[in-house]
């Protein structure tokens, strides 16, 4: 590349030359002569984050996380900024720089110098050689102008290249996730289950051999295992429907000990202090971490989340144990990295995402943090550093990852990939005995499925598209058409309006809050119908249009609210809990409770009363409204899902038909109007251990 930049004798850090334009960031504009060319701001920051790249490739998604933030933009706005870009560069700046496309990575820009621009030096300017020293100027100038230091650290290959590789390391029947490396780096601890009716299991293998030890076997699930530093013991979580604990075992086996209490709620927040005395995990009863002594004295709670998120998860301590990286979820799929002295003080947030992230370990010098994410469109594994900046996409073939672990000498990294599948179904509710049909077919999710008024569409939550979005297609599956393009964050839960005309569903939103949004059948660009400080989940139209029923939660609690349809002010409904409401035609309104067996009915301004007792805790979501009665899952022998309706008129439930034990936990129900039950099963699940080696000469990362 040409170095053509020189740095401007003004006194303003906002501005730099081009090739000779004079480029003022913070005005928008470059200036050459009597010349004056203006550009749109986000153009103006495009070009300014190019510049700062000094030639290398800027990928998509660190351009459109610099310039539009959590914006919700789609593709578009940046491809209408690199076209504006180039025809400015072409017609307006003589050709003074141009953008190359880089297939499958982004953008790179080009910097002629004056000579090659066709630019003649004016007056006494002197035209100076540059100096790497002025690169660094530079860089601080930019980052003045555009507000952040976006590119402090342009993007570099992490485990990629041709001295590293990427093979399976477990390939199981069923699902084998959430490993963790020996201190050694020469074993894996894992956990396995061969089927969706067998119990999680503690496995421990090593990386050159294919046979394992199973070092657990007890009641409830184990989860989450890891080492101790001196690589002998291994912690693990069981848990079981209403209880946790943490265990500890030998690498070899034998019979664990009780460590300490959990909570079943966050059973895979889990991690052993390098100085081996301690164990970071939620307690019962919290939502923050705490720091449990393994012998003597009492748990030390370390973060305080506020009562608006659900709960910080997965501690992952520091090599040298300063540090706590841990997830901060405000929501199911609304998270964010976060980092904290274990000697206590504030939590630092390092990403500002509000999407998924699956899991976070540490680079083996302490530097980076590598987390999984669908914060660019797919879950796959991206690098930050631990002081904070622009997240990188790690270049290796990672997609479908969760769970990383970083062995300590940084050699092995070690994830799940997932191959997951679920597609909606139809089962006759006239004809119980025949097998249900299938009737959408995705190597993806599709889940949430809710049936219009006029029993001849559906609408459902998909991931066909890479991202979870809001889709609707005809009865039978064809005819899909994608509603939105939030392109990450969680979307989900679509509901009809009464006239088939609108559906509204929830998103999570650009400050971390999940809304209320409504969009027309047809598509379009949807509404925000609420934007309050809470989250708002679980919308549903009245059966008259009139009012949207919803659940927010303020305060630490979920309740159920209602607003006009149109929009307007919202007025809660209940007082005492609701997570999931479906309003009834005469006005009143149904509900079910967090963590709360059963359905309750309440008349506006009166009090709940329960109705349904044997709609398990676990199936909140899974129940629906059609015709005045209530449809849900109760739970039958070995568990399996079982279909029943409640009947208001005579207060009394009945049994339908059993339904198969792959039926998606929390993925809702719907009846359509000719008595067809539809339902999102999982076609397909399994999760593989993956393996990322480099050779012994190469740096760690």
């Amino acid at each position: 590349m040409n170095q053509a930049f020189a740095s401007t004798e003004a006194t303003s850090t906002d501005a730099v030359d081009l090739a000779g334009w004079h480029l003022d960031a913070r005005l928008s504009r470059l200036t050459r002569d009597s010349l004056e060319v203006r550009l749109e701001p986000r153009t103006m920051q495009v070009l300014v984050c190019l510049l700062r790249s000094h030639g290398e490739p800027v990928t998509r998604d660190a351009l459109m996380q610099a310039v539009w933030g959590h914006e919700y933009v789609t593709d578009d706005a940046l491809n209408r900024a690199i076209s504006r870009l180039r025809k400015v560069l072409a017609k307006e700046l003589d050709q003074a720089a141009s953008i190359e496309t880089i297939p499958k990575v982004g953008y790179r820009l080009t910097v002629k110098s004056s000579a090659e621009a066709g630019i003649e030096a004016n007056g006494s300017r002197t035209r100076r050689k540059a100096r790497w020293t002025m690169w660094f100027s530079i860089a601080a100038v930019l980052a003045v102008a555009v507000g952040v230091g976006v590119y402090a650290n342009r993007p570099k290959g992490l485990l990629s290249g041709a001295s590293i590789r990427v093979r399976p390391l477990t390939s199981l029947p069923g699902s084998e996730i959430e490993a963790a490396l020996s201190p050694d780096g020469g074993r894996v601890a894992f956990v396995w289950r061969k089927n969706a009716a067998s119990r999680w299991r503690i496995y421990v293998q090593a990386l050159d051999s294919p046979s394992r030890l199973r070092i657990s076997n007890g009641p409830g699930d184990d989860l989450r295992p890891v080492w101790s530093p001196d690589g002998n013991r291994i912690a693990f979580v069981r848990r079981s429907e209403a209880e946790c604990e943490v265990l500890v075992v030998s690498a070899l086996g034998g019979t664990p000990r009780h460590a300490a209490a959990c909570n079943p709620a966050h059973a895979t927040s889990l991690d052993w202090a390098p100085t081996g005395d301690a164990l970071a995990l939620t307690a019962p009863g919290q939502r923050g971490l705490s720091l449990v002594p393994l012998h003597d004295g009492r748990p030390r709670l370390l973060t305080h989340p506020s009562k608006a998120v659900a709960g910080d998860l997965d501690p992952v301590f520091s090599p040298d144990g300063q540090s706590l990286a841990f997830i901060r979820a405000r929501a199911m799929d609304v998270d964010d990295l976060y980092v904290i002295p274990t000697a206590g003080g504030t939590a630092r947030r390092l990403t500002h995402d509000n999407r998924s992230i699956a899991g976070v370990t540490w680079s083996a010098d302490g530097r980076f943090l590598i987390f999984a994410s669908n914060r660019g469109g797919m879950q796959t594994l991206w690098r930050v550093d631990a002081r904070g900046g622009s997240p990188q996409r790690i270049n290796a073939p990672t997609g479908n990852a969760e769970m990383p672990a970083m062995s300590r000498d940084g050699r092995h990294l070690v994830y799940t990939t997932c191959a997951c599948q679920t597609d909606l179904f139809s089962l006759d509710l006239r004809a119980p005995a025949t097998p249900p049909r299938q009737i959408t077919a995705t190597t993806r999710w599709d889940w949430k499925p809710q049936v219009s008024p006029s029993g001849k569409r559906i609408a459902f939550a998909s991931t066909r598209s890479g991202a979870m979005e809001i889709w609707t297609a005809d009865r039978d599956g064809s005819h899909p058409l994608r509603l939105t393009h939030f392109n990450g964050p969680l979307v989900s839960n679509p509901a009809w309006s009464p006239d088939g005309r609108a559906i509204v569903f929830d998103a999570a939103a650009a400050d971390g809050n999940i809304d209320i949004y409504r969009i027309s059948a047809d598509g379009g660009p949807p509404r925000r119908m609420t934007s309050g400080r809470g989250n708002d989940r679980f919308p549903h139209f009245s059966p008259d249009g009139r009012w949207l029923y919803f659940s927010a939660r303020h305060g630490g609690q979920w309740n159920i609210w209602r607003m006009p349809a149109a929009g307007g002010k919202a007025s809660q409904i209940t007082f005492g809990g609701g997570f999931f409401a479906w309003p009834a035609s005469d006005g009143s309104v149904y509900f079910s409770r967090v963590d709360e067996s059963g359905v309750w009915h309440q008349v506006i301004g009166g009090q709940p009363r329960m109705v349904v007792s044997d709609l398990a805790a676990r199936d909140d979501m899974a129940w629906t409204m059609r015709d005045g009665r209530l449809w849900y899952i109760r739970r039958g022998p070995k568990d399996t899902p079982v279909l029943a309706v409640y009947d208001p008129a005579s207060g009394q439930s009945r049994q339908i038909v059993a339904l198969p034990r792959t039926l998606a936990s929390g993925s809702g129900i719907s009846v359509s109007p000719d008595g067809k039950l539809i339902f999102a099963d999982t076609v397909r699940v399994g999760a593989d251990l993956m393996l990322i080696s480099r050779k012994a000469a190469d740096p760690a990362p």
